[in-house]
């Protein structure tokens, strides 16, 4: 399974260089890289605290890179990597899991995201140092699933464990940017990554699988180089 996943990863990686490069040969003129960051807020599953399914993420930040490049006229296309990082809500995680003694001390890692994604959109010039743009955003999803460990009478259990999935993601963006240099963007989105969980329960550990509607919406400063 590990070299399923493995392959799998590299096959996308090898990808994403190869639009990066062609986008590098054929669309020259008016390009730029954008480095960014930000607020990244969770939505959905992912921030649920009161479902199955929840992912109890709480706000966390995003940082990020683009290169995007004139195509036609004032369509542009590119691609990007961003890297989402969300803090567990450990105390809401507790108080929804019956089969936790109540006081038992839990550790949760954080919620960890990244899309690379190619992208195509609009850019519309308000004025010489203005222009707003649109852009269709669709690529993958890697999402690390953080791991549980809940002690329970001085002995550490581990009650759901450490996963990477990948899974297609895709989204859209808006912003504005000034003398094409500073950029504030607005970008939403959306995956469902299905996580395999390995749980003991009564000294068996049970495998399951847990679908994760995954949303975000990221509020970034960026600045082009």
């Amino acid at each position: 399974m590990f070299t399923m996943k493995q392959s799998k990863s590299f096959n996308i990686i090898r990808v994403g260089v190869i639009c990066f490069l062609l986008l590098s040969v054929f669309c020259q003129g008016g390009a730029q890289i954008k480095l960014f960051g930000g607020l990244s807020i969770p939505m959905s599953d992912l921030a649920s605290i009161d479902s199955s399914s929840g992912g109890f993420a709480r706000p966390g930040f995003s940082l990020g890179i683009e290169y995007v490049s004139k195509f036609l006229f004032d369509i542009d296309v590119g691609v990007s990597g961003i890297f989402s990082y969300y803090p567990v809500d450990v105390k809401a995680m507790l108080n929804s899991q019956p089969h936790i003694p109540m006081g038992s001390p839990i550790k949760s890692g954080p919620w960890i995201l990244f899309w690379p994604t190619a992208s195509a959109g609009y850019t519309y010039p308000i004025s010489e140092n203005v222009k707003t743009y649109c852009r269709a955003h669709a690529g993958f999803i890697y999402g690390v699933l953080p791991e549980i460990t809940v002690v329970e009478t001085g002995t550490t259990k581990f009650t759901r464990n450490f996963s990477i999935e990948v899974a297609f993601g895709w989204g859209a963006s808006t912003g504005i940017t000034l003398s094409d240099k500073y950029n504030f963007e607005i970008r939403f989105m959306v995956s469902r990554p299905q996580y395999e969980l390995n749980t003991p329960v009564g000294g068996v550990t049970n495998t399951s699988k847990l679908t994760i509607d995954t949303k975000t919406i990221q509020f970034t400063l960026g600045y082009i180089l």
